[in-house]
């Protein structure tokens, strides 16, 4: 798994994280490589007591990796932003997907949010 899948996955998949958290790390640190590498002081102003207990148990590349080795045994694709089969038409929308996930061809999942 190359370092920039490894990092967007990692970040849609942290667990008791939401949409608007993400949004606003994203706007603060504006990539998922720079929210991982970040300090404990630089990511607890951002997080809830719950959600920062979760956070640091996240941090494991050795899982995520086998997790996305599995979904694609199963013909299932994770697409982030900047990856190459990204629709480059909804990088232009104003609301747009940070990820999707594809299986067989058909859309199964997605996160939304304004564009930052």
């Amino acid at each position: 798994m190359k370092d920039n899948d490894f990092y967007w996955y990692w970040f849609a998949n942290i667990p008791g994280i939401g949409l608007k958290t993400r949004k606003k790390l994203l706007e603060y640190f504006a990539h998922p490589r720079y929210v991982y590498e970040a300090s404990d002081s630089e990511i607890k102003v951002f997080l809830t007591k719950r959600q920062w207990e979760r956070f640091p148990f996240s941090k494991n590349r050795e899982k995520s990796e086998k997790e996305v080795q599995r979904l694609q045994e199963e013909g299932i694709f994770f697409i982030h932003r900047e990856s190459p089969e990204y629709a480059e038409r909804l990088k232009q929308l104003y609301i747009h997907q940070i990820y999707y996930i594809i299986k067989e061809g058909f859309l199964i999942s997605q996160s939304l949010f304004w564009r930052w």
